[in-house]
């Protein structure tokens, strides 16, 4: 097959779990539905800068706005609808899939190997989740630019081409501009492999390292200084949140042990793949050049920044997204190379490698149909029980499935953000309104998903039920108790 041949088959393959049912979930609490705000505040108000939340400058997600940016974008083209909210990510995998099939190519001049990675990422739980590439998450964007600067990176050592550590540069620059420092934690794994490498002299003595440090410096000063400007005490509340606070303190109740992610890994997350992977870092010592040197750099940088996230006091079950592309070079290595050596092997009988020729294909159909069976009924996001059906009941509102025309919403409505986004984008369509508990009066419809605030709403009101669904209630006000 040619490479083109290779290339499109690669792309159907990942396509599917990547685009099918994207947008049947209801917009997810938390990252998601607070960007979804802030993009579709953004499409409204043309303000590129200060990314706002109810229309004031938004101070608890402090990131760089270039995911806002891409959303924003997306609404203005196709709408406010959950697939622009998540469009970006996806087109943003499958430019990281491109960009690894491509880059591994490049590098072994080996097709099958370069399918193999972007087939192993597609069937990592790990990569293609909810708070993943399905939805409008910072980790699927952070993903590609931390793997296109990683690939660049590499590229720049073997062939010392200086555009390579431009671009490096440069895509160092949007995964900060995505997602902050998060961006960096790849950098001492980088560091590590030079070190290996015996490249650290000639990197230290390029003028080319210098340039790119002042143009990536001066650039985000820049973004920071100007931001300060029209948000003033932005900066304080980066400091104090975003460069340490996540690291040294437990944000929002986010704990877990040492070895949260590697064994989320283990139990779901990379369970087909991780075998392979220890396997991987064996045969890379009895491998060619090439191989070695890729296994090695691709493991390093992985397994770094495994460790870094690992030390934080603050674990959230994505935070591990980025790493799944640099395992999937790995395992892809060792599955080609360990069947062409029993294909090659003079004294390995036809017999054994139709067996584990058939052992390969019904494991990577597992994995495959796995992944496709994920995508197409979504496991329920652990942090939405309580208003997981209400998001659903707004969902489907929105598409006129259900009439909320001159409900009211009160204090539950206030606290989750999903919820939220779907008020503001229908509350004038749907003559929608927002009162306090304290406030309702008589002839008032609620809608009402919160066990505590219909429990209080019982206690302070005489209300009718009109209707369910699951934990979704709405009544209507008779008078004050």
């Amino acid at each position: 097959m040619k490479i083109i041949h290779w290339l499109i088959l690669m792309l159907l393959v990942v396509s599917l779990p990547v685009f099918v049912h994207l947008d049947d979930a209801p917009v997810q609490l938390w990252d998601e539905s607070r960007l979804a705000m802030s993009a579709y505040e953004m499409s409204q108000n043309g303000n590129l800068l200060v990314p706002t939340f109810q229309h004031s400058p938004d101070m608890w997600n402090l990131k760089p706005p270039f995911m806002i940016w891409c959303m924003a974008l997306s609404i203005k083209m196709f709408g406010v609808s959950e697939l622009s909210v998540r469009l970006p990510t996806a087109i943003a995998a499958i430019f990281t899939f491109t960009l690894l099939f491509l880059f591994v190519y490049k590098v072994l001049k080996k097709p099958s190997i370069a399918f193999i990675v972007c087939f192993v990422l597609v069937t990592s739980a790990g990569y293609v989740r909810m708070h993943g590439i399905r939805t409008g998450d910072y980790d699927g964007m952070l993903a590609l630019f931390t793997t296109a600067y990683l690939c660049f990176y590499f590229l720049y050592l073997n062939t010392e081409k200086t555009k390579y550590f431009y671009c490096f540069f440069a895509a160092l620059f949007l995964a900060s501009m995505t997602k902050g420092i998060a961006a960096f934690l790849f950098l001492p794994g980088v560091f590590l492999y030079t070190l290996f490498a015996k490249k650290l002299k000639s990197v230290l003595t390029t003028k080319h390292l210098y340039i790119g440090i002042v143009l990536f410096s001066v650039s985000m000063i820049a973004y920071y200084v100007v931001r300060e400007q029209y948000n003033p005490g932005y900066f304080k509340a980066v400091c104090e949140n975003e460069l340490l606070g996540r690291y040294t303190n437990v944000i929002e109740n986010h704990i877990g042990p040492w070895h949260f992610y590697i064994k989320n890994m283990i139990d779901y997350n990379l369970i087909y793949w991780y075998v392979p992977f220890c396997f991987a870092l064996v045969y890379a010592i009895y491998s060619n050049h090439d191989e070695k040197h890729l296994i090695i750099y691709a493991a390093l940088t992985a397994i770094t920044y495994l460790t870094v996230i690992s030390a934080s006091k603050s674990k959230l079950l994505w935070y591990d997204l980025p790493v799944y592309p640099m395992i999937a070079i790995p395992v892809a290595i060792f599955i080609n190379s360990a069947f062409e050596l029993l294909r090659d092997h003079k004294n390995v009988k036809r017999s054994l490698i139709n067996i584990f020729t058939v052992f390969a294909i019904v494991i990577c159909g597992f994995a495959y149909l796995h992944t496709m069976n994920d995508v197409m009924h979504p496991v329920k996001d652990y942090d939405m029980d309580a208003n997981q059906y209400m998001a659903l009941y707004m969902k489907e509102a929105k598409q006129d499935i259900r009439n909320i025309n001159g409900f009211v919403f009160t204090d539950d409505t206030k606290q989750n953000q999903n919820i939220l986004f779907y008020y503001n984008i229908l509350k004038d369509k749907n003559r929608l309104q927002y009162k306090e508990m304290k406030n309702l009066t008589e002839k008032d419809t609620i809608i009402m998903f919160s066990e505590s605030e219909i429990h209080k709403l019982n206690q302070d009101y005489y209300a009718k039920g009109l209707d369910c669904f699951a934990n979704v209630k709405t009544f209507v006000i008779y008078g004050r108790k």
